[in-house]
């Protein structure tokens, strides 16, 4: 449960400060730490193409951090997003060993949500702002587009194959991306951009290779 308390404070925190876009592709890290930490608590072996593309997805990173760049703006913000992303990683380590041992994806989800409820409430207590009727409403709908979000993915990895399908899950820097520029006039420079190709480029390479060793598995 802490480490997924810490992915989702480094989440919220950054899109709090950095540009939307840049929060979603600081998070697409996520695979290139998950590798990382496969190595030493799940025992996995990495080879040397998804080793190296592990080291270019962190150069794409250093990209956006470069004076200039949308991560460069708040420097904690980055720090934040990307600790969420090594929180977001040692969870699905933890979820993956908790699966192993016999537990329930229900009982998973369950127990998370009860216990990171239960530490968020404590932890507002002492900066508690009460939301007006407009905010009330807006948290409602945010709960609600995520629980069909949620149903929706769900759905589609039950239907179709993982291997089709996550790729997909890249496309939400395009999404993001309109949705700074239209809303908060938010629009990424080059440095940016590159970056997030970068990141793209080696999350898509280390997914393929992925796919390659299962099937030869």
């Amino acid at each position: 449960m802490a480490t997924g308390l810490v992915g989702m404070v480094g989440a919220f925190y950054g899109y709090a400060v950095l540009p939307l876009a840049t929060v979603t592709a600081l998070g697409f890290t996520m695979p290139l730490f998950l590798t990382l930490l496969s190595i030493p608590l799940l025992g996995e072996k990495v080879g040397p193409r998804r080793g190296a593309a592990v080291l270019v997805g962190f150069g794409g990173v250093l990209l956006m951090s470069v004076p200039g760049g949308g991560g460069a703006a708040n420097a904690l913000g980055t720090a934040a997003v990307l600790a969420g992303a090594v929180g977001w990683a040692l969870s699905m380590i933890t979820i993956r060993r908790m699966g192993n041992a016999g537990e329930s994806n229900a009982t998973i989800v369950l127990w998370f949500a009860l216990g990171a409820t239960a530490v968020s409430a404590v932890a507002a207590v002492p900066v508690w702002v009460a939301p007006t009727p407009q905010q009330w409403a807006m948290l409602a709908g945010t709960g609600m587009l995520s629980a069909v979000a949620q149903v929706m993915m769900t759905e589609a990895y039950r239907r179709g194959e993982a291997t089709l399908l996550a790729p997909f899950e890249y496309s939400a820097i395009l999404w993001t991306t309109a949705m700074g520029a239209l809303v908060w006039a938010e629009l990424p420079d080059g440095w940016d951009f590159a970056g997030m190709a970068v990141l793209v480029a080696s999350g898509l390479y280390i997914w393929r290779r992925e796919v390659v060793l299962g099937l030869r598995r």
